[in-house]
């Protein structure tokens, strides 16, 4: 009786092993190997990547008396103080896809491609990792691997968008111009990824000198962000722009923008400083600008 329970165990086993089989693509090798790679190695790299990421932009020094930065990402030597934190992003990912990549024929069309869902996103967190740590020519290698590779898939807008962010980073502006009107052009760019967009066109816009142009982009920026300390950083920028330009109505206005968001406390204050300066006597807001410089 033991015998059999054994060999009937032992079936099952060997049935669930090939059913699994990375060169199988059926629902129960999609399901495990889905599953394995989003929860085993995905998140946890994803994290660790957030992680490096997050440290990074804590370091990151903003300079007031000058026009802020569009990302936080520190310089070289500052990065490297978290490469452990990328590599080992760049690990747990890789590990997935060696070991969970479903790159078979497909059932219908028979083309040769990916079927587990989650791989795209493991060769972005090690774009993205590459490129926190400073290391361009490799993020842009490892970003146009993934827009020629998973055209069809949702994840190609925003690979694109970090290639972009790799070009600018590099200076190769003509490069990050095609990809820009690419994106433009591409009437299903999700909508999400709108704020993002506006970002990275700001910066290209920025780059160029042309202030306008890229003021522009940052109210758009602004207007589509979800995050709420990102919509006050391109608000702050666009005051700082506007300031510049001596367009002080709207440089106050961006300025009030940032107050309202609550943002940390050193740009709070020089968001009160700064709408201060550009405080119109006409405008009938003394009482205003007064109570806020008093929190200062």
């Amino acid at each position: 009786m033991k015998s059999l329970r054994f060999n009937i165990l032992l079936l099952l086993t060997i049935i669930l092993f090939v059913g699994c089989s990375v060169k199988k693509n059926n629902f129960l090798s999609r399901n495990y190997h889905g599953t394995t790679t989003h929860y085993n190695f995905y998140f946890n790299g994803r994290e660790r990547m957030k992680q490096g990421a997050a440290t990074l932009a804590q370091a990151h020094e903003d300079k007031y008396d000058r026009v802020l930065s569009i990302y936080k990402i520190g310089d070289l030597n500052k990065a490297k103080a978290v490469f452990p934190d990328f590599d080992e992003a760049i690990k747990k990912v890789s590990i997935a896809i060696s070991r969970h990549s479903i790159y078979v024929k497909g059932k219908k069309d028979r083309s040769i491609k990916e079927h587990n869902k989650w791989i795209p996103e493991c060769y972005l967190v090690i774009g993205q990792s590459q490129f926190y740590k400073h290391d361009f020519w490799s993020s842009i290698e490892t970003f146009q691997y993934i827009s020629s590779e998973y055209q069809d898939d949702e994840i190609r807008p925003e690979a694109l968008l970090w290639l972009t962010r790799s070009y600018l980073e590099l200076g190769k502006m003509t490069d990050a111009e095609y990809l820009l009107d690419y994106l433009k052009a591409d009437k299903k760019f999700p909508v999400k990824l709108k704020g993002q967009y506006n970002a990275v066109l700001a910066q290209y816009h920025l780059q160029r000198n042309d202030i306008p142009r890229g003021a522009e982009a940052l109210k758009m920026a602004a207007a589509a962000s979800k995050k709420k300390d990102d919509r006050a950083r391109y608000y702050f920028i666009l005051g700082q722009l506007q300031q510049k330009a001596d367009s002080l109505p709207q440089a106050f206005l961006a300025y009030q923008n940032v107050i309202k968001l609550n943002p940390p406390y050193e740009m709070a204050f020089n968001a009160r400083i700064n709408r201060a300066r550009c405080y119109d006597a006409g405008s009938g807001k003394a009482a205003l600008v007064k109570k806020s410089c008093r929190k200062c």
